[in-house]
Formats: C-alpha cells, sequence, structure tokens
C-alpha cells in the first residue's frame, strides 16, 4: 500500500542533497548567529552565506529575505505584510490556531 502524506502544512520530507548539505552545520554550527560572542558571529556569516544564495535564486536583494523560528511566525509576519487598517482579511475556522488567535488580535486594530 503506498502512503500518502496529507499534513504536508506541518511538516515534510527533507530532499537528501539539503540533508547532506546541512549536515556540518547540525554537527558544528549550534552558535546563535544573533549573539556577540565569537562562535556566534561565526555563524552568522553562514547564515548570510544562505540568504545571499535564496536571494540570487529568486532574484532578491539580500535584505528582502526574512528569516523566521516558526511557521506561525512566517504566517503572521505575512499577514501583517499586507494588513492595513479597516482592511479585510478573510480565514476560516479550520486555519491553524497561530493565524487565527493572530487575525483576532489585529481585528482590534480595525482589521
Amino acid at each position: 500500500m503506498k502512503e500518502i502524506d496529507c499534513d504536508s502544512s506541518a511538516t515534510t520530507q527533507v530532499y537528501p542533497e539539503v540533508v547532506k548539505e546541512m549536515l556540518t552545520y547540525f554537527k558544528e554550527g549550534w552558535g546563535n548567529p544573533s549573539s556577540i560572542y565569537l562562535k556566534g558571529r561565526y555563524e552568522k556569516q553562514y547564515v548570510e552565506i544562505a540568504r545571499n544564495s535564496i536571494a540570487r535564486i529568486l532574484n532578491f536583494l539580500p535584505e528582502e529575505i526574512y528569516s523566521t523560528s516558526v511557521g506561525s511566525e512566517s504566517d503572521n509576519l505575512c499577514i501583517k505584510g499586507y494588513f492595513k487598517k479597516n482592511s479585510a482579511i478573510i480565514t476560516s475556522p479550520i486555519e491553524h490556531l497561530g493565524v487565527l488567535n493572530f487575525c483576532k488580535s489585529i481585528k482590534k486594530l480595525g482589521a
């Protein structure tokens, strides 16, 4: 029987070539790139290399590429980026709870 994944929005299988590329960072890249200590500053250069690579592929400027720590943060950043006071945001009860809660919070701001 063939398995069908119906929950790809929660997580997806990682391509083998991505795992291979990331192994060094998983083993050695544990420094916080937002910190001021040496290990963190060292790791930050790899974050910047990745940001530049992604920007080049997408034909963006590197400063147009944002990193977030979780999916809810990404969703909220996207919604917030398009939100204007007195604008409409349409969602449904089956939306992710993080999105629903964020939409409720900006409703108080005039959405």
